[in-house]
This record gives structure tokens, sequence and C-alpha cells, in this order.
């Protein structure tokens, strides 16, 4: 077997010297120039040197992505273009595979309308999928995805014949039948180097290929995977360096490669119309054509009130969002996964849920909102529905009896959760400054939109700009098919 790998990280070494990281693994037919699919945000780097408006980049995904790798990426963005002003977060929840993060990051990321997302998560395919379509449906952000570092060598051994027929299913089934599915070799290979790279192209994605970058630096140090990690799956400070370099390397590789190339014109993303202000009773609304997220930029001396498709926006259900419930006592994952809006009343407020104490089924709790005080209590074994009837709380949305058996000093008990809802809509608009732009409407997804700007003492016209969401799907019972890109290139 050493043989075996000895041969294999020989080969690999060789083919290293002609192979860039963010090359589609077995698909060289299909190979995409690196940098191709990060071209929108590298538009609004060039921007924000003039303009001074930030970029916002958002880490996202488990524990692997919360490590110290992702602090030298950071460093290593903001010394290559030290007059841009970047805004990072790393929003990475430890321990929650794709099945856990679909149900957080609508909440979690699409309100801060990044302008790129760094992304890395172990789970299934099918959920992985759904946070990419998320992500890409509710945002015009560039989406970077990575394949998965080496955690033992028999993994240097993987073979794309093997990997075929996983995805037949012969051998799927047989994996499934002992519970390895995710954990073999084979379900890796099919992972990395079919699963993946089909996503990237069908979403207009970039592809760091951290697994072939993985196997080059064994072939080239002699060293084995472990000496990597610190357990079986996370990364040491040898590790975190070595992922810091795949990914600057990378980015430096994308930025390189694309400063040859015609930058893309926002267009692909944004459309901007000149818009009549007028006296409310006499406002025309004025077509603005498919779009996500709405800004009013431009001077003005009054306030501008902002109706979109004939309402208000602060009273428009589908500018309605909630915040990430906050972290269950003694750990750091948050207590409940998902809150469900419901109803028209979409005022903003504070909520708290109160944990009383266990039960047969569950936990006792007691739920309070700013706006209507006490809302009733339940059981998290049970559906709830507050008495207002502006949120719905299920069984499957708590994530309380994981946190208590991850985190030795979790309590439970006597704990209150907090979160808020909110509007990402502006009804009135306050005197801009010349440059300054102002958010007034964001949605999730595209939609056909309409506008009327009203106001005394304001001007003739503003700029509205409309940016469009990168991919479209069409829905057939709740379920997303014929997936598109629809913006970028």
């Amino acid at each position: 077997m050493k043989k075996e790998i000895a041969l294999s990280l020989s080969a690999i070494a060789v083919a290293g010297l002609a192979t860039a990281f963010l090359l589609v693994p077995g698909d060289l037919e299909n190979a995409v120039l690196p940098g191709q699919h990060i071209r929108h945000f590298l538009s609004k780097v060039d921007a924000a040197k003039v303009s001074g408006e930030p970029v916002k980049v958002v880490f996202y995904g488990q524990s692997i992505t919360k490590q110290a790798w992702s602090m030298q990426l950071q460093e290593r963005l903001r010394s290559r273009f030290p007059q841009v002003r970047f805004e990072f977060q790393n929003l990475a929840v430890g321990g929650h595979t794709a099945g856990m993060l679909v149900r957080l990051v609508e909440a979690d990321v699409l309100p801060l309308n990044p302008d790129l997302v760094i992304f890395h998560v172990y789970g299934d395919s099918t959920n992985y999928e759904k946070i990419i379509r998320i992500l890409r449906t509710g945002s015009a952000a560039d989406v970077v995805i990575a394949t998965n570092h080496l955690v033992n060598d028999t993994e240097v051994t993987e073979e794309a014949r093997r990997a075929r027929l996983f995805e037949s299913g012969l051998i799927r089934k047989a994996l499934s039948v002992i519970g390895l599915v995710g954990r073999d070799s084979t379900f890796q290979g099919w992972w990395n180097s079919l699963f993946l790279p089909r996503l990237a192209r069908q979403y207009g994605l970039e592809l760091v290929d951290v697994r072939l970058a993985w196997k080059q630096e064994l072939a080239s140090t002699g060293r084995e995977a472990r000496y990597y990690l610190s357990d079986q799956v996370h990364l040491n400070t040898q590790g975190e360096d070595l992922m810091a370099r795949i990914f600057v390397s990378s980015f430096d590789r994308m930025q390189h490669t694309q400063t040859q190339r015609p930058r893309v014109d926002e267009k692909a993303w944004r459309t901007t119309v000149k818009v009549p202000v007028t006296e409310e009773h006499a406002c025309t609304p004025t077509p603005l054509g498919k779009g996500y997220l709405v800004q009013i930029a431009g001077a003005s001396q009054g306030d501008v009130t902002v109706r979109v498709n004939g309402k208000n926006p602060e009273t428009d259900p589908h500018t309605f969002w909630t915040t990430r419930v906050s972290h269950v006592s003694g750990s750091e994952w948050p207590g409940l996964l998902h809150v469900h809006p419901l109803g028209a009343d979409v005022r903003p407020d504070e909520w708290s849920v109160r944990i009383l104490e266990k039960t047969a089924s569950g936990n006792r709790f007691q739920v309070y909102s700013r706006q209507f005080g006490d809302e009733g209590s339940g059981d998290s074994g049970q559906e709830f529905t507050a008495r207002s009837g502006r949120i719905r709380l299920k069984p499957e949305d708590w994530n309380l009896e994981y946190a208590l058996a991850v985190f030795p000093g979790a309590r439970v008990e006597n704990t209150t959760l907090e979160w808020s809802t909110m509007h990402l809509g502006q009804a009135v608009v306050p005197a801009l400054r010349v440059k300054q732009r102002q958010r007034v409407y964001q949605r999730r997804g595209n939609a056909e939109l309409n506008i009327c700007l009203s106001g005394k003492n304001v001007g003739d016209w503003m700029a509205v700009l409309v940016d469009r969401a990168s991919v479209e799907c069409r829905s057939y019972f709740g379920q997303a098919y014929g997936c598109r890109t629809v913006s970028g290139d």
C-alpha cells in the first residue's frame, strides 16, 4: 500500500508542475480561467478604489472555515488592495453540516448583501446544493467553494472510475448499508472530482481545488496527511498555514489572470434607471426590470418617499427578515436554526424565548416580543405559533440538545434566546449627499419591480440602482429546477 501511495504521490507531483489549483479535476475540457467567476467581486474592488464604498466578504461554513487560515487570506486581500475598505465577516458555525446550515444561511448571509462568499461545508449533496441555490438566487455575490483537504493517506489513491461507479449507485448502495457514505474515500472522490466541479459549472461558482494542492504538498514534502491535522479532520498550525497558502495562491492567480482580460461591466448585474421625482398624488410607477435589491443615489435636499410595486417597502412582506438566534448559554451555537415569519404584520420587533424546564418530548419555553409582550408558551417537541400570529417554531429547528451534547458547559434551563425581526425596506429617505446610496428595498430573489419617488425640494429626478441575483430557478410544487445564471459571464 505504501508503495502504491508513493507512486501516486510521484505522479501528482509531476502533474502539479503544469496544473493550477483552480482547474476542474478530471474534466479539463470544461476548465475555466482562474477568476472567471469572481469578476463581479474584482469589479467591485476596482470601483471601490475610487468610490470608497466597502467591499463585503463573508466566510461561511463550519469549523474548518472558522480556523485561522481565513484571517491570513483577509490580510492578503488587504495588503494586495490597500486603498480598498474591506468588510470581512466570518459567520461559520462549527459542527453544523449542510443539513443544518441550510436553515441558517438565509438569515445569516443574504441581508448583508455581500460581494463575495467563501464557502465550505461537509454534509449531503442535496442540502449543499440548496445552500448554493439560496446564495445565488438571493444575491449578486460571487461564491467561491473548495474541495475537501486530505484527512488520511489512503485518499491519495482516489480514482475517477470508482467515483463514477459511486455516482451510478453501484457502490453508494453498498456503503449506505454499512453506514460509510460520507466517510469512504470513494464518496470523497465523487464529491471532489465530480459533484463539486459540476455544481461550479451549473451555478457559476469559483472552485478552489484544495484537495489537489494538498496532494501536491504531500508529494513534494514526503509527509503524511496527519502532519497537518490536530485530530481526524481539523487543521493544526501547519494545516492552517497550508490552507492559507492554497487560498492566497489561488486568489493571486485569479486576480493576475483576470487583469489580462477586460473587466466585467456592472451592467452584468445592475441596471441604473433615471426615475422622476413628483408629488405623491401625481406619481406614475417607473419600470425597473427584474431585480432583488433597489438603491437610490444622488444628492437631494429633502425627504424622498418611496413606493415599490405600489407598496410601502417597510410593510411589504417580501422585505421582512429575521436575524440569527443567540447562542445557547455556555456554547457557541444558536439555540434555534430557523424562525418562520408569518402573516402580513411585518413591524420590526425584538423577540426572546426563555427555556423553563425539561419535558418528555423536549423543553418547555415561553415566548415574548417587545411589541406584544407574552406571545405564549410551548414545547420544543411540538410546533408553536405565537399569539400574534407573526412567527412559527418547528421541532426540527431547535438546536438545544445538540449544544448540550457537544459543549460540557452548555446550560439550557432558564436560558434566554434572543433574535430580531426586521424589514430591509425604507419608505422615506432623508436628504442624500453627492454619491451617497441608500438601500430602499431588498427581497429574496429576482422579481419584476417598479418604483415611485415623490417629495418636495428634491429635484426633478434621481438615479435608482437595481441589482439582479446571479441565478434564477423555476419552482414546481415548492421544488426548484431549471436553474440558470442570469448575470455575470
